[in-house]
């Protein structure tokens, strides 16, 4: 399991506390706006007022997953269109073309399927982009 991280800073909005059986959070201290994020037991603020460095980081936070999250889903592209194909290949032996995607769908999560080319670069690629900051 992930470390959980605030959306706004970047680190880790947790102090902890050994309670004895393991690490309990106790309190949010990363920054003002992961304090009214994580504490939401409160009223929401009306506004909230940020410097102009604060909020160009959040902005850059933003993009910066953003264009993680692009580049996993072209990683991932080729396989996932082998797999839509394989699943449309199985429609296809039905009438009725959703029922067998839904026959396909409520497969097991294991079982045999055709082989499918096996693209080392791309399996490096994906590898890569799904890696923690990219380090594959």
């Amino acid at each position: 399991m992930s470390e959980p991280t605030c959306p706004f800073c970047g680190r880790d909005p947790f102090h902890y506390v050994d309670n004895g059986v393991g690490m309990e959070a106790v309190a949010v201290t990363c920054c003002e706006l992961g304090n009214l994020y994580f504490r939401g037991a409160r009223a929401a603020p009306e506004e909230i007022d940020l410097s102009w460095e604060e909020f160009s980081e959040i902005g850059q936070r933003l993009l910066s997953t953003s264009t993680a999250l692009r580049g996993m889903r072209e990683a991932l592209e080729t396989f996932s269109k082998a797999f839509v194909a394989a699943r449309e290949r199985y429609a296809k032996r039905y009438e009725d073309a959703e029922l067998g995607r839904a026959n396909f769908d409520a497969m097991p999560d294991s079982w045999l399927m055709e082989s499918l080319t096996f693209n080392m670069g791309a399996f490096r690629k994906a590898l890569l982009a799904l890696s923690p900051k990219g380090e594959g």
